[in-house]
């Protein structure tokens, strides 16, 4: 009998220390992990842009207690290019060029969003809030905008038409040794705005015109640069922008716990510097890493609601690599009731609670009663953090005359 050959031994015994380790090889082979698809998407763009090919904008759409948003519509402003999203929520989009562009989500129930800045390579994730009656009305008559206040057709807020102005910043990215760095993105910290080198480091950006603009950029290797703060020497045309040297950048990392603190896998952080940011998903392990940081930057560190948790943020300055934990918390629906000032319930009155950038909406019922669903943390005493609008059964705004435990008092 022949004796079987040692590597298909030392495979076995490999194959076998993995399913001991996962309990099932079905897992093994079967169920990437989250942040794979987001590594895997981003690999993607980034050699599409390189090739000059179209790019796929990718991410996906959550509710405010972030759960997947299947169906939800979303479209580039100004452009054609629009999807919707699949049952988990995610989406992708072909544009061309290798610049940044604007996304508007909007699906039943929810309002729509602002425009999120979604960059070639990197995940746009966009967390919708509850819709209102008046937010609707709004939302059916006012024409799809850009960050600039321009909608999609060209015209102004005020329905006026408007010939824009180009004001971009021309410049290259480059290493300490003067060499060019290909390929880098580089955005303006005041807007979002992002562009990718060229492969002789040389880039166009967009500029906002009549303030003073910050660059940013980072390279495939986690180096990074960041300009000071300037002013666009003219209102129009291109900017000529000293050269962007590249430098080692720093990193955060950690784990995304619940309250309880179990790690919680797939949960999306975003680490923010201005309008910029620098996302990351956490794995199985419920750890997550973002490199490509600005040494002294003070950034804000954010996990988005997941699962039924809360998020939730902190403000980090980043001195070098910093380990750095987050935290989901439960949430709980609260029960306010709507009353006169001579204590006479407000029946059928309309009520929206905003918790920074949650937004919570409820519809009372006869005796003022209403309850507004997952806006708070378990243990939140009354109305702690919370902002109120109130409207009656007509939609006309009733002003708030204060707000004590589960009373909301309001005006005539």
């Amino acid at each position: 009998m022949t004796r079987p050959s040692h590597w298909i031994l030392i495979s076995l015994a490999v194959f076998a220390t993995v399913v001991t380790a996962t309990g099932s090889w079905t897992r093994v082979f079967t169920a990437p992990r989250v942040d794979h698809w987001v590594e895997q998407r981003g690999m993607h763009a980034l050699r599409a842009v390189e090739r000059g090919q179209p790019v796929e904008l990718f991410g996906a759409v959550l509710d405010r207690h972030g759960y997947a948003v299947a169906g939800a519509q979303v479209v580039v402003v100004g452009e054609d290019a629009k999807a919707r999203t699949d049952a988990d929520g995610r989406y992708s989009l072909a544009v061309r060029g290798r610049r940044s562009h604007e996304v508007a989500v909007t699906a039943e129930g929810f309002a729509s969003s602002a425009p999120v800045v979604a960059v070639p390579g990197s995940p746009a994730f966009v967390v919708l809030q509850d819709a209102t009656p008046w937010s609707q009305d709004a939302s059916a008559q006012a024409p799809l905008s850009s960050a600039d206040g321009n909608s999609a057709d060209g015209s102004s807020a005020d329905g006026s038409s408007t010939q824009k102005k180009y004001l971009a910043g021309e410049g290259w990215l480059k290493d300490e040794h003067g060499d060019e760095v290909a390929f880098g993105r580089v955005s303006v910290c005041e807007t979002g705005a992002t562009v990718v080198a060229d492969q002789h480091g040389r880039f166009q950006i967009p500029l906002p015109p009549q303030s003073s603009v910050t660059l940013v950029a980072v390279d495939e290797d986690g180096r990074v640069a960041r300009s000071k703060p300037f002013r666009p020497s003219r209102s129009e045309g291109l900017v000529p922008i000293s050269d962007l040297v590249v430098e080692p950048g720093v990193g955060v990392h950690g784990y995304v716990r619940d309250e309880s603190g179990r790690v919680c896998d797939g949960a999306i952080v975003v680490a923010s510097l201005g309008a910029t940011k620098r996302i990351a998903v956490t794995g199985r392990s419920g750890q997550f890493f973002i490199d490509g940081l600005c040494v002294d930057a003070d950034y804000d560190l954010t996990v988005l609601p997941h699962r039924g948790k809360l998020g939730s943020s902190q403000n980090v300055i980043l001195t070098g690599d910093v380990d750095r934990d987050l935290f989901l918390t439960t949430a709980e629906d609260r029960l306010f009731q709507v009353v006169r000032k001579d204590e006479n319930p407000v029946a059928n009155a309309h009520v929206v609670a905003r918790r920074g950038e949650l937004v919570a909406y409820g519809q009372a019922n006869d005796s003022g009663w209403v309850s507004l669903p997952g806006i708070a943390p378990v243990g939140m005493i009354g109305a702690t953090g919370l902002e109120f609008d109130v409207r009656d059964h007509q939609l006309a705004e009733l002003p708030i005359e204060r707000v004590e435990n589960e009373r909301i008092t309001v005006g005539e």
